[in-house]
């Protein structure tokens, strides 16, 4: 990949090289003449951080490496669990023991993810649409949120409630707008409170509604909308700025450009997606 140069989500270069100064989107990939520019910020805010905010970064990066085994181990009580279990088992009681085990590690679960909910909250409180430079604090406490939801509620409990109707009302809880009757498959959402699911939708396995985008080291963040009766299938993204109709079908492995709009009770496929 040459200087300065783009290659789009989910695309495949069509040749051995991209040249400097190009942008490239799709499978394969099409040249694209012109892109939306990126707002300017300073340099000391792009490529050369100014001392104050490679500390914060340096700060908030301690944290996002250290918080989640700490909220683990708070929520787990380990001194405590642990003993129990010992006891347990030394007192020759498996089937006790395994009759408690799944209660006791689902509470965990549940305490740890509520905590990553109050965290949520406290450091970033409700997204909304912006525009930030890659070194600014923002991005910093945003991407922190990310990996405690990433690291501590997904695997403590969400990524099991991935396709039940149990993960709708833990989704609501980090701030996501979610219908009734949604079956979703995915945990790959970021700024919660910009994603908007209709009543009765579908969504696939390792689907990505993906409301910001890093551009020019800038990241921009806005909405993703899923109509009423909408299906997205398994591994598509669907970028911010975008809605999916209702009743309107993306397939597999496909990705909805940003700016986007897919009619009510289309049906659409591909990278970018084209209607069937």
């Amino acid at each position: 990949m040459g200087d300065n140069s783009l290659l789009g989500v989910h695309s495949v270069p069509s040749g051995q090289q991209i040249e400097k100064d190009t942008s490239w989107l799709g499978s394969p990939a099409i040249f694209l003449p012109r892109r939306q520019e990126s707002q300017k910020f300073d340099e000391d805010e792009i490529y050369r951080p100014r001392p104050s905010l490679l500390a914060w970064r340096f700060f908030y990066e301690y944290l996002r490496i250290t918080l989640p085994a700490t909220i683990i181990g708070i929520t787990a009580l380990a001194g405590l669990v642990l003993t129990i279990y010992m006891a347990l088992a030394l007192a020759n009681q498996p089937l006790l023991l395994l009759l408690l085990l799944p209660l006791a590690m689902t509470g965990i679960g549940i305490a740890s993810t509520l905590l990553v909910v109050i965290l949520k909250w406290l450091i970033v409180g409700k997204y909304r649409q912006r525009v930030e430079p890659l070194w600014s604090v923002f991005v910093r406490r945003s991407e922190l949120v990310t990996g405690l939801y990433e690291s501590v509620a997904v695997p403590a409990l969400l990524g099991m409630l991935t396709g039940t109707p149990w993960i709708a009302p833990v989704m609501r809880l980090f701030g996501i707008k979610i219908g009734k009757r949604v079956w979703m498959a995915t945990t790959f959402i970021t700024e919660f409170g910009l994603v908007d699911i209709g009543d009765d939708v579908a969504i696939g396995a390792s689907t990505s509604l993906q409301t910001h985008l890093f551009e020019d080291r800038v990241m921009k963040m806005s909405t993703v909308k899923i109509g009423d009766g909408a299906s997205v299938g398994s591994r598509s993204v669907v970028l911010y700025d975008a809605e999916v109709g209702p009743d309107a079908t993306l397939d597999a492995l496909s990705l909805v450009m940003k700016g986007e709009s897919l009619p009510a009770g289309s049906q659409w496929r591909g990278v970018p997606a084209r209607p069937l």
